[in-house]
This record gives C-alpha cells, structure tokens and sequence, in this order.
C-alpha cells in the first residue's frame, strides 16, 4: 500500500542510514495552502521560523544607514547585494545594544548581547537568546529543536578577562550557558542527513558508499509517482540540490584499487572560510524549507577572527582575497580603524553577499500562499554601530520575512535610541509564541 496519499508537513524519506526532509509541496496542502500536520484532518498555516545572523565587526554608518525613511530609501552601498529582496526586509536604525554591562570592549559587549538583550558578564551572555527561547517553546515539533552554526573559529583572545570563545557565539540557552555551536559544514550535512545523527549510522552510509540520495531512493520514486507535476519538479529541484551540495562536502576516494572500495568515504579537506559560509547558509536554508528546524543562528565569524590569516576578515585567506580581488587590503577590523573605505565596502559586501545567498534560497522555495521567506523572521546585524569607534548604539540591523504576514517589509524605519531587545520581544511575539516579556523588556518595538 502506498502511504502517500495526503501527507503531513513532516514527512521524511527514509532509507537505511539516511532520513531525508522534504520542501513544502502541494500534496501536504489544503486549498487554502494550510499544511497538514500528523493527519490529513489538521491542516494549520504554514510555521514561522527565527533566525539570528550575525556578521562581525560592524559597519562604517556612511555605507550603511539610508538617508531617507519609508518605502523609497535607497539603498547604501553595502545594502546593494540584497537587492533584488529590497521589498522582503525592513532596515531597522537607530536601536542599540545593552549597555549596562561592566566590560567596555565594544565587540564583547556588542557580541555578547547581539541576540539576547542582557548585560554580557566575564563568563558569558546575560540570558537565553531570542532563537533558543523560541527553540524551548517550540523545537521539540521539528527533528531539531535549533541550528547553531558559525563558519569561523572560536577566538583563542583572552581580553578583560573574558575568554574568546565568549565572543564567539550568539546562541545562549541560557545566562552564561552557550548553544555549542556546528563550525564544520561536513558535521552539519552529517546531522542533517544522517538517520539519527549517530556515528553507527555515519559509518553505515560511509562503508556502503552510497550517496543520502541513494539511501532514500525507494521512497522517492514512490512519492513522484503519486504527486502532481508541479510537485514532481520541486522534488527533483530538491533532490539536486542535496546532491550537488553533497558532492562539494565530500570528495570521492583518490585510491581506485578494488581492495579499497569497501573503505571509509574520503571526506573532502575542510571547505576554505568562503566556501564554507556558502554552504552552511545553503544547508541552513534546506533544513528550513524541509522544516527539520524553525529556529538557529548563522555566525560568519568573530571580531578577533581578523588576527587569523585564514579567516573570513583577512585578505590573507586566498580565498577572502579572490572574492575581494585583491590581497592587499588590511584585515577588516584594521580597515574600520584607519578609514579604509575600499576595505570596509570589500569585506562588509562579501558578508552581506553570503545573507544573500540565505534569503535567495528561502525566496526561492514556495510555500502557502507565499514563500518560505514570507514565514521567517530573520534578526540580522552586527555588533558594532561604528566599527572604527566600536560604538555599540545605531546598531545595523535587519528584519527579513514577513512573518506570515505580521510584519511590513521594504522599509527603513528610524528609531531613537531604543533598545535592540524590544525588537527581540516583537521578533518572538509576531512569530505567535505567546513571549510577553524578553530581556526584561515588556514593551515591543512599535512600527514594524
């Protein structure tokens, strides 16, 4: 007997060693684009996901900050990668971070409260972050409660007696208590493809060299055949996708002899800094739109990333100075202390260039009566208003998503000095989870 007939919005490919999600399809629902969950009698609207995404070492203002409000900004410099999603965000200025905490570097202060509102003590962030709340709400609906993923190295920088790795992430479950975070893209297409995550069922599709897709085929050629047209397409777009992504984490095997067929599967060299933000925003974005999780955070790097000549600020990363073109520039966080606006403009565009690429991928996946980024709620800034000054007020943030309608996008709204967190609080209340209070902050941000 076939089981696909009305499926659930949680329905998995299954194989031996693999689990793979699924997009949103027709097939899962009603005429009014509600999606059928647990049975085909309960058909709800489709969820709304939080994301934080953090890139580091704050903005020159100049390139940034629209000069006019409303709908008919234009948009800055290292506004223009985003775009062609101009009607799909909000620019929110204006709203700074906490500034109550003892500690004055601004990028452990700015970092340490970038998604949580709370004064950042030596040993950690002041409370739970807005995504680990929503996780703890809600996560247990989804295969993953969260994602927390960071493309950079946790810092090693011991400074005001607060450890690099301090610094170094932006998801707290709770006060000083840190959401360990997934910092190799190998790892992470591991949990998400892997049937339980455990390394029995790694080593499984490992030994038989076969691909997830392989694993799961049974049950794809069984869904296909039962769906529409227009459903078949969007497997077959989403089976590539997961292959080719596949096929750039892990390399084939180098050693032909047959004796060596039956081995462990080559994983590729870790992907270059580059490359492996890509990837990871690409992963992040299937595990949304297949709703493997509703709630993570996505961190490029850290401040203190430019003392490393591999990092994602450094244009002695190869690969930083390819997508640059040119290897001459300072480290970015040098390039905000001596003015140096090709700098600034070269290394803020490539981290807004890999937001981007997120927000391309969910606009890309229909879902309701809309897209997968018309169900997100995406908090996404820096730590520093001005990277030179290491001023931590005029935060840059973005909103991005409509939150199943319960947000206005295309606009730059201007606030006057209120707290980031009060964006927090409406980020969880639009999202339906019922916070009423957040960061000990009651009073949501208004106009948004």
């Amino acid at each position: 007997m076939n089981r696909f007939k009305r499926i659930s919005r949680r329905t998995l490919l299954m194989g031996a060693g693999a689990t793979l999600g699924l997009p949103a399809l027709d097939i899962m629902q009603d005429d009014r684009g509600r999606f059928f969950v647990n049975s085909a009698r309960a058909a709800t609207s489709p969820p709304v996901r939080i994301l934080t995404w953090f890139m580091p070492n704050g903005v020159h203002p100049s390139v940034w900050h629209p000069a006019q409000e409303g709908t008919d900004y234009e948009l800055t410099a290292l506004l223009e990668p985003l775009a062609e999603f101009k009607t799909d965000f909000s620019v929110l200025t204006g709203l700074d971070a906490n500034r109550e905490s003892i500690l004055t570097d601004g990028h452990i202060v700015g970092t340490g409260t970038f998604a949580n509102g709370m004064p950042i003590t030596n040993l950690g962030a002041g409370g739970p972050s807005l995504d680990q709340v929503a996780a703890k709400l809600k996560g247990a609906e989804t295969r993953f409660a969260s994602l927390v993923l960071a493309a950079g190295p946790e810092s090693t920088t011991v400074q005001e007696s607060v450890s690099g790795a301090v610094i170094s992430n932006i998801s707290w479950v709770a006060k000083q208590q840190r959401a360990p975070a997934i910092r190799d893209e190998r790892v992470l297409f591991s949990k998400l493809f892997g049937a339980s995550g455990s390394t029995a069922e790694d080593a499984y599709r490992a030994q038989s060299r076969k691909s997830v897709l392989d694993l799961v085929k049974s049950e794809a050629v069984s869904l296909s055949a039962v769906v529409g047209p227009a459903d078949r397409q969007k497997i077959d777009a989403h089976l590539s996708a997961v292959r080719e992504l596949e096929r750039s984490i892990f390399s084939p095997p180098t050693n032909t002899d047959p004796i060596c067929a039956v081995g462990p599967e080559r994983p590729a060299a870790p992907l270059d800094g580059v490359r492996r933000a890509e990837v990871m925003n690409e992963l992040l974005a299937i595990a949304l739109k297949c709703d493997m999780t509703r709630y993570g955070s996505f961190m490029v790097t850290n401040g203190r990333d430019c003392d490393n000549e591999s990092g994602l600020c450094d244009a002695r990363n190869s690969a930083v100075a390819q997508a640059l073109g040119t290897s001459t520039l300072p480290a970015q966080h040098n390039c905000h202390h001596d003015g140096n606006m090709p700098g600034i403009l070269g290394y803020g565009r490539l981290h807004v260039g890999f937001f981007a690429r997120l927000l391309k991928s969910l606009k890309a996946t229909p879902e309701g009566n809309g897209t997968v980024l018309d169900n997100c709620l995406i908090y996404m800034g820096s730590e520093l208003g001005n990277g030179g000054a290491h001023d931590v007020t005029n935060l840059p943030l973005i909103l991005a998503g409509k939150g199943g309608g319960t947000v206005t996008t295309g606009r730059h709204v201007r606030f006057g000095g209120l707290p980031a967190a009060r964006l927090m609080l409406s980020v969880l209340q639009r999202a339906g989870l019922g916070v009423t209070e957040f960061a000990k902050q009651v009073e949501p941000l208004p106009g948004i």
